[in-house]
């Protein structure tokens, strides 16, 4: 498989060539990113679309440091857009929670495979949804989570928290089986 450092020097070439080789190496990843926040087969290819289109215009600008943050800058780079899909089709009603400061530092259970979380997550309501996939899988900071979706810390936090105790009641259920 090519490197990252080698899809850039591509690119720095032939642009065209290097954007070939990026999409060739990480579509199926955005796809699955932006599948997982709109649940839209077709916004979700728009949204990879819109990535790759965003990496096309920037990418002369990404410096190699080392292998793997090729990979998580286009994956910010898909989520971004699909957040700011999400803001323009106001899809998450902000206002329908309270703004409650919690410190939460709890990690998911690791008795449920990747597709058994994505069925739980799909159960919560998108705000939960969309904080806990930010600050559990995609790794952003409640700071970053604040920002991306114009909302406080401390209701990122809530959130969160909110998520958590949701998906703890339902894997005590037992209703993490594949639906």
């Amino acid at each position: 498989m090519i490197s990252e450092k080698e899809i850039l020097e591509v690119f720095n070439v032939n642009r065209e060539s290097g954007l070939y080789l990026l999409h060739q190496r990480y579509a199926n990843l955005c796809f699955s990113v932006a599948f997982r926040y709109l649940q839209n087969h077709e916004d979700a290819e728009e949204k990879v679309s819109d990535t790759f289109i965003s990496a096309f215009n920037k990418l002369h600008n990404f410096k190699f440091e080392k292998e793997g943050l090729l990979r998580q800058w286009i994956k910010r780079v898909c989520i971004n857009h699909c957040l700011m899909f999400i803001r323009q089709k106001n899809r998450i009603s902000w206002s329908e929670f309270s703004n409650i400061d919690v410190a939460c530092h709890e990690t998911p259970h690791d008795i449920l495979d990747y597709n058994d979380l994505i069925s739980l997550l799909l159960k919560l309501p998108d705000a939960q949804r969309f904080v806990f996939q930010l600050y559990e899988i995609d790794g952003f900071s409640h700071p970053e989570i604040s920002e991306k979706l114009g909302m406080s810390v401390g209701t990122s936090k809530s959130y969160l928290h909110r998520a958590k105790i949701a998906l703890k009641e339902y894997i005590s259920q037992g209703n993490y089986c594949h639906e």
